[in-house]
């Protein structure tokens, strides 16, 4: 899996520049926009999405944007102005944060949401309970994760949080929500998450009253949550995960570019199949991340820097039925002082010689789609790129691409390439690139070496291996419903678990051994051996030494028959660091281009073997011995526990 961040949704504005909704701060949802963060606020971006995107928000009589908010968000760029794609708040596997110079994370609903809670919960409940609702903010939260990008294994803790019990519980659904989807469209195998659970501090030994106080700080138990990604239901092929934000998706990207190899270029445009605009959203970013190079939708390119691509729609082609409907009708011509040339009359006779050259008919030429063809390269000269099957490809859209494409480099521009989208992908392309040498050769049109070939229809990472199997001249991948529905793996179960408690460690005990938690603070730490690949990944609780390289240590596996293991690295590397501390981002932020890389380079780091789409090599990870002798014993004193309740 691959580990990327991810936002909460019970999010509010700090304490000291929160307006109210009645202060004037809208009530409207605010999306599409930058980077949601988790922290003090959460912004999405300079534009706001009230039914279609791109209408400003307006603003208020101070002259600052005015937002909204949705039950628990409300959302607010401090700095707007010196925002740029990519470099928004984040945290790592952990989640999107503040700023570094915002000011303290405030976590709790506005007053009209409490209201609501207030009218559906049970008549008796304590009043003291809504005054502490009111109260929340993450200023004792902290918050470790692995970076995001890295490659993560089953039952590893990716993130930990640790804070006041009932702030860090109310974050496991936003939590969990965001990381499984984003995470599974990157995931190769299966991990695990940690955060700090918490235990409600007005359910107390003592009983409240009308007039009981909300607990104050110090009398606020604390705790640690972690998350976990529960693969073992999954496709035993997936045993690797990246961590992201969304490392569902993000791993599935990689599995994708892995399965294509490094020379294609893959192009997501999954925007109309994916689950709803955010997810839309979403799967074009971490797509990216994961390994693809383009994006069709344009407006991750614009929050997030990602190169955007498209090609020409099959309604666009079957909108024309004759030569009438093209307007304008010329061209200027770049190599003669941009004189305008009849551009019609100039395709129609090359359409000719290339009928005679490729030896079809004039006759079964579609007269309307040579029309779209003409239309779209006098409007776009320098980018013609047309999806040459609406009718037929050998008997129309390849010639008619060919004349209005050789029209183009008369007139000194060139064009790019066409796109396929229905039948024998393979065949088709070997057929269409044939044509084109022969046109390049026979004109003299070195323009025509050059053009790419995009291949799409219903493209799955099944077909991406059988793609490398047979002969084909696809230069460009275009993938959508496989890649952001993730059809092989639709969720990625983490999980969010309580594992301390004022400093006790805390472990669920299951019948089921792949259930049990793993309790205490922890550590991760990367073993890698003498050729610098990864060959073990090290779970230690948090207060004991880490493992020393050239230094011989016994280990735990998790899966296995129980055997310990000695091993020596020859190089050790901390895969938790501490990314948000009482309320305040405390790692670099990275750009989407950046995590990118982070991805490439940490796959890349892993031997073949374990990379392998089908029947991988499973990866190690251990317990070191502390942690295992902590399991043990909470083990054997939850027997003995239950013995002396039976007994008495």
């Amino acid at each position: 899996m691959i580990a990327c961040s991810f936002c909460a949704a019970f999010v509010l504005p700090t304490k000291t520049t929160t307006q109210r909704p009645e202060q004037g701060t809208g009530g409207r949802p605010v999306q599409g926009g930058r980077h949601p963060t988790i922290g003090p606020e959460v912004r999405r971006g300079p534009h706001t999405a009230r039914g279609r995107e791109g209408r400003r928000p307006r603003r208020s009589a101070r002259g600052e944007e005015r937002g909204g908010h949705r039950p628990g968000v409300q959302q607010h760029d401090p700095q707007p102005s010196t925002r740029r794609p990519g470099r928004g708040p984040l945290s790592g596997a952990s989640g999107h944060l503040p700023d570094t110079q915002g000011p303290r994370a405030v976590l709790g609903p506005p007053p009209t949401y409490v209201d609501y809670l207030r009218s559906v919960l049970p008549t008796t409940t304590d009043p003291a309970f809504f005054q502490f609702l009111r109260s929340l903010d993450c200023s004792g939260v902290t918050l470790c994760s692995v970076p995001e990008g890295t490659v993560v294994f089953a039952r590893e803790p990716l993130m930990e949080v640790a804070g006041p019990l009932a702030v860090v519980q109310l974050l496991e659904t936003s939590l969990l929500c965001l990381v499984n989807y984003a995470s599974d469209l990157c995931t190769f195998g299966w991990a695990r998450i940690s955060l700090a659970p918490a235990m409600p501090p007005w359910s107390s030994s003592a009983a409240a009253t009308r007039e009981s106080p909300a607990p104050t700080e110090a009398e606020r138990p604390r705790g640690l949550h972690r998350i976990w990604w529960e693969g073992t239901s999954g496709p035993p092929l997936r045993r690797i995960v990246v961590a992201c934000q969304q490392s569902l998706v993000c791993t599935n990207a990689a599995r994708f570019r892995l399965a294509s190899g490094p020379r294609r270029k893959l192009l997501e445009m999954g925007l109309r199949r994916a689950q709803g605009p955010d997810g839309g959203l979403t799967a074009s970013k971490y797509s990216y991340i994961g390994g693809f190079d383009l994006t069709s939708n344009v407006q991750a390119g614009l929050l997030f820097g990602i190169p955007v691509a498209g090609t020409m729609a099959h309604s666009y082609v079957t909108s024309f039925t004759s030569m009438e409907e093209v307007w304008p009708q010329t061209l200027v011509d770049v190599n003669r002082d941009h004189e305008p040339v009849d551009f019609i009359s100039l395709a129609k006779g090359w359409l000719g010689r290339v009928c005679e050259l490729l030896g079809v008919e004039p006759e079964r030429i579609n007269e309307g789609e040579l029309a779209a063809f003409l239309s779209y390269a006098i409007a776009y000269p320098q980018n013609f790129l047309p999806v040459i099957d609406s009718y037929s490809v050998t008997c129309s859209g390849l010639l008619n691409f060919c004349a209005v494409a050789l029209a183009l480099c008369e007139l000194g521009y060139r064009p790019v390439g066409v796109r396929l989208d229905s039948g024998d992908l393979c065949k088709q392309s070997v057929d269409v690139r044939c044509a084109l040498r022969l046109c390049s050769k026979h004109f003299s049109t070195s323009a025509f070496d050059s053009l790419i070939i995009v291949g799409t229809n219903n493209i799955s990472e099944q077909t991406m291996v059988e793609l490398n199997k047979k002969e084909n001249e696809i230069d460009v991948v275009g993938v959508g419903t496989h890649l952001v529905t993730c059809t092989k793996q639709p969720s990625l179960g983490c999980v969010y678990k309580l594992v301390e408690v004022r400093g006790k460690p805390r472990m669920k005990i299951s019948e089921d051994p792949e259930k049990s938690t793993l309790p205490g603070r922890k550590s991760v730490y990367r073993l890698i051996d003498a050729e610098g690949h990864p060959f073990l990944d090290l779970v230690c609780l948090a207060l004991e030494s880490p493992p020393e390289a050239g230094r011989h240590l016994r280990c735990h596996p998790l899966v296995g028959d129980g055997t310990p293991l000695s091993v020596t690295p020859v190089q050790v590397i901390c895969l938790h660091q501490e990314v948000f501390t009482q309320g305040q981002v405390t790692h670099p932020l990275s750009s989407a281009a950046e995590t990118k890389a982070n991805v490439q380079g940490s796959l890349q780091s892993f031997h073949p073997r374990h990379k392998r789409l089908e029947e991988p090599d499973s990866y190690t990870v251990a317990l070191s011995e502390k942690q295992y002798n902590l399991v043990t014993e909470l083990r054997r004193h939850s027997s003995k526990k239950t013995n002396f309740i039976l007994a008495n």
